[in-house]
């Protein structure tokens, strides 16, 4: 989606910009800027997409990165599963 296009989903969702902006925390500017393709952030994408019920690849396709995990969140993810694993391994939890 381009700037005008997010800009007609957040009115069919009930958002401007600048309710856009203090729902996701940051400024009308910078998410304004982010939905413009001027600046990049993560968060402000992933918000815009919140208030959007939209996955980042179909508001954001042109950037990748917000539609992979971060690698905290890989991290994380793989601990969970290491962790799934281990605990039917040993028929316990494990702290």
């Amino acid at each position: 989606m381009d700037h005008a296009q997010i800009t007609k989903a957040l009115a069919r969702a009930g958002h401007n910009w600048t309710t856009a902006a203090a729902a996701i925390g940051k400024s009308r500017a910078a998410v304004s800027r982010v939905c413009n393709r001027e600046i990049k952030s993560r968060t402000i994408a992933l918000g815009v997409c919140a208030l959007l019920d939209a996955q980042p690849a179909e508001i954001f396709p042109d950037v990748p990165e917000y539609a992979q995990p971060t690698p905290a969140e890989m991290r994380a993810r793989r601990i969970s599963e290491g962790r799934k694993k281990v605990e039917a391994a040993l028929g316990r939890r494990v702290a």
